[in-house]
C-alpha cells in the first residue's frame, strides 16, 4: 500500500559541556546524548518524525541532577514535514 511502517531509529552521541546550557554551568564531565526518531513515511514521503532523548541521563553524567530511575523523556513534540 501507500502507507509504510513505522522506521526506528537508535543513536547516540558523546560530548562534553564547554558552556552555559540553561542554568547549568560548564562541566569538564562527558556526557552521552541518548536519542530514538520515529519516521512516518506514505507515498515514500516522510510525513511525520517524532524523537525521543534522554537528557535525564546526560545531566546526571555531567553532574547536574543526582541518578535515579527516571530516563526517556521526550525533547521535541511531533514534527509534521
Amino acid at each position: 500500500g501507500n502507507r509504510h511502517e513505522p522506521v526506528l531509529v537508535e543513536y547516540s552521541m558523546r560530548a562534553s559541556q564547554g558552556g552555559q546550557w540553561g542554568d547549568f554551568s560548564p562541566s569538564a564531565s562527558i556526557c552521552e546524548f541518548r536519542f530514538c526518531d520515529i519516521l512516518r513515511f506514505e507515498h515514500d514521503r516522510l510525513v511525520s518524525c517524532t524523537i525521543y532523548g534522554d537528557y535525564y541521563r546526560s545531566l546526571c553524567d555531567l553532574g547536574h541532577l543526582p541518578r535515579s530511575g527516571l530516563t526517556a523523556a521526550p525533547i521535541f513534540p511531533r514534527i509534521a514535514v
